[in-house]
């Protein structure tokens, strides 16, 4: 073999290797790595120096609660990540990530830090939006989460313990998507639906980073894994990317998302959900739906299980037309009306209506023997706090009562110089 040929073929099998090696993996790394963030939260906690062993007793904590003891505050950080949807500054990550927090600081991949605002969130589907003020950033695209299909390439990206060291460069899992429409109950009160499953590791730090497909485009957010060690078992959980398209613009626009109330209760049922009860003066009551029917669709989600109709009605907005397919007495049927926001729901349950001044928010007007009346609220009330959260504004009161974990809410409300409290179980 001539030495002219030889070095040909060694020039050829370095060109194979280097194109064996920059495969559709590496691709879509390059491609979305600078759009990964790390996000780190602060929080201030106050700590009491009374001896720890004292507060544990429950007689001398309760003895001890006519001391002052002195307390020191304490800034306690936490890490996660997220990554950037526009150009001009949009992050998206969990709610979980920055709960809390009292301030917020984003670290690009080239080692800028940035200050960040929280523009909104949802606590029920662990988004968050967060906003630097930055230009000419690189952001990722979404892709369409409806075509995933189990077995194609999933990577997952972010800053998994990304407090142990300097290096701000994301890192990178690959798997596959192993399911899709997962439901789980997560920490809390929250529950996931629809999520996609992954066997790529998804670490602590990892959480609110993109899960991407093998074209760098976002399919999701990475959100949590199932573990029974507290290390990676290969169950991981994203957040599908269409869930987050859905809710980003009106947690931008608002804050928060504005879900919608139709006045029904549910149950499951072995085909559908059965309507247990039905507020005649609500959207679906206007519309004809009764108390014993049979929910089999709606909209374009056909209910074949209660999770099916959790799913749909965890995402209806207010002001959205809804299609119901219903099965009375054997027989289907059609209804279909407009939706209306849980406050407007709550207000019109309660038979009041409120003003704000600049003391807060108050019962303008009571319906005599309605449910608010005959519960005791009265007129010139001040609704201060919803649970455990303070209503300054209406817009505070309309925020609070979209968020859809907690179908029970305390509500406390001022009356001269005494507090009164209430329970109020809210319906769809």
């Amino acid at each position: 073999m001539s030495k002219l040929l030889l070095l040909y073929l060694i020039g050829v099998s370095g060109q194979s290797i280097a194109k064996e090696r920059e495969n559709a993996i590496v691709k879509a790394v390059k491609k979305a790595e600078k759009s990964v963030v790390s996000i780190t939260c602060f929080q201030t906690r106050y700590v009491s120096l009374a001896p720890g062993s004292i507060l544990n007793d429950p007689f001398f904590r309760e003895f001890f609660e006519f001391f002052d003891f002195p307390q020191y505050k304490e800034k306690i950080s936490s890490q996660g990540s997220g990554f950037i949807i526009s150009s001009d500054g949009y992050i998206l990550t969990n709610e979980h990530v920055i709960h809390g927090a009292d301030s917020i600081i984003v670290t690009l991949p080239n080692g800028g830090k940035y200050p960040a605002e929280l523009i909104g969130a949802d606590f029920a589907l662990d988004i968050a939006l967060l906003k630097i003020d930055e230009k000419g950033l690189p952001f990722l695209k979404f892709a369409n989460s409806d075509n995933l299909e189990r077995g194609e390439w999933a990577i997952a990206m972010g800053n998994p313990f990304g407090y142990l060291w300097e290096d701000t460069q994301p890192t990178v899992t690959v798997g596959v998507i192993s399911a899709v429409s997962r439901t789980f109950k997560g920490e809390g009160e929250r529950i996931y639906r629809g999520m996609i499953q992954t066997d790529a590791a998804i670490n602590p730090g990892n959480s609110g980073g993109p899960l991407l497909n093998s074209d760098g485009e976002v399919i999701g957010m990475n959100t949590f894994i199932v573990s029974k060690s507290g290390g990676f078992e290969g169950i991981g959980f994203a957040i599908p990317s269409n869930t987050l398209k859905e809710v980003l613009p009106y947690i931008k626009k608002y804050g928060y998302y504005p879900r919608a109330f139709i006045g029904i209760e549910t149950a499951p049922s072995e085909q559908g959900v059965k309507v247990n009860a039905v507020f005649g003066k609500g959207p679906a009551g206007r519309a004809g739906l009764e108390t014993g029917d049979i929910i089999l669709k709606i909209g374009r989600q056909v209910v074949k299980n209660y999770s099916d109709y959790r799913r749909y009605i965890d995402l209806l907005r207010d002001n959205a037309k809804v299609v119901i397919l219903l099965e009375r007495n054997g027989k289907k049927e059609v209804i279909n009306f407009r939706t209306i926001s849980r406050y407007e729901g709550a207000l019109m349950i309660l038979g009041i209506e409120l003003d704000e001044d600049k003391y807060g928010v108050y019962i303008r007007k009571i319906k005599k023997g309605g449910y608010g009346s005959r519960i005791g609220l009265r007129k010139g009330d001040y609704i201060v706090e919803v649970n455990g959260e303070r209503v300054n504004k209406i817009s505070d009161l309309k925020r609070i009562l979209s968020e859809y974990v907690n179908r029970k809410k305390d509500w406390k409300i001022l009356r001269g110089r005494f507090t009164y409290e209430f329970t109020f179980k809210e319906m769809d």
